[in-house]
């Protein structure tokens, strides 16, 4: 028993810190793919939400960020922050642009990188193009329907 409370704790830390890491992941990305730079607003509430979590853990360092943010009250008065709705189109339609920006650049890497033995020079990729499509052409369809409901009667 003491072992399962062990993991079970283990287990909580794990799913709590990457709960946390998330955000960090997502500011990231767009850090990443952001053109025109980050929006301010935007940053300072990344900001104010990652200090409030982080209010229970070191709330000393907290209390001074908050109020480097101008916040007149004191962290420990603030509301925990509430998620909105999440879009899962959304996150399919960047996991989607992330791979296939990875996809880009190892087969850029792959390109540029001649074999042994070989001397060839390509001129840098400056763009790439990524076609998607809102629906299936009807073969495809017929097929995902087939298998959906193939898998549906195996369930």
């Amino acid at each position: 028993m003491k072992g399962f409370c062990r993991i079970l704790k283990i287990n909580v830390w794990i799913k709590s810190y990457t709960s946390f890491l998330f955000p960090q992941a997502c500011r990231d990305k767009y850090r990443e793919y952001e053109l025109d730079g980050m929006h301010k607003d935007l940053i300072f509430r990344f900001i104010e939400v990652q200090t409030l979590m982080l209010s229970p853990i070191c709330p000393h360092l907290c209390e001074h960020i908050w109020h480097l943010l101008g916040k007149p009250s004191s962290i420990m008065h603030e509301k925990w922050p509430v998620a909105g709705p999440v879009d899962e189109k959304l996150l399919q339609i960047s996991q989607y642009v992330t791979d296939a920006a990875h996809d880009f650049r190892i087969r850029l890497k792959q390109l540029l990188t001649p074999a042994k033995g070989k001397k060839m020079k390509l001129d840098k990729a400056t763009h790439g193009t990524i076609w998607i499509a809102k629906t299936y052409p009807p073969w495809q369809n017929t097929v995902l329907s087939t298998l959906k409901s193939q898998y549906e009667v195996g369930s």
